[in-house]
């Protein structure tokens, strides 16, 4: 499964509180998806996941 982070070029939306609610979702759902691909546009927004995912 791959999650682009939507939204948060043109309409706005604050990348960092993205990529919290994107890792916070991920890690407090169960599921058998064995894999899940993150996926950054630019280094700015590679930046924000690898602080979300601590």
């Amino acid at each position: 499964m791959a999650i682009p982070a939507i939204a948060t070029g043109v309409y706005g939306y604050p990348a960092d509180q993205a990529a919290r609610i994107a890792v916070d979702t991920i890690r407090s759902t169960a599921t058998r998806v064995e894999r899940v691909l993150l996926v950054a546009f630019d280094e700015a927004a590679a930046g924000h996941l690898r602080a979300a995912l601590g």
